[in-house]
């Protein structure tokens, strides 16, 4: 695997169709990645109660 051919900076549908593993293999790793970010966002809105910071009143 050509990593150069990955990072430089193409967009995986230009890369030539024979080598289809290649760009594959780069959508598996950002769905990987972005699945382990939506594991530990939501494990850190489990454990901290999911609150956000609450509206301050207007007093009068």
């Amino acid at each position: 695997m050509d990593l150069r051919r990955l990072t430089s900076g193409n967009s995986p549908r230009t890369l030539e169709t024979g080598r289809r593993s290649s760009y594959l293999f780069f959508y598996f790793v950002l769905i990987s990645l972005s699945g382990w970010g939506m594991l530990f966002y939501g494990g850190y809105k489990l454990f901290t109660g999911g609150k956000g910071e609450k509206p301050v009143e207007a007093t009068q």
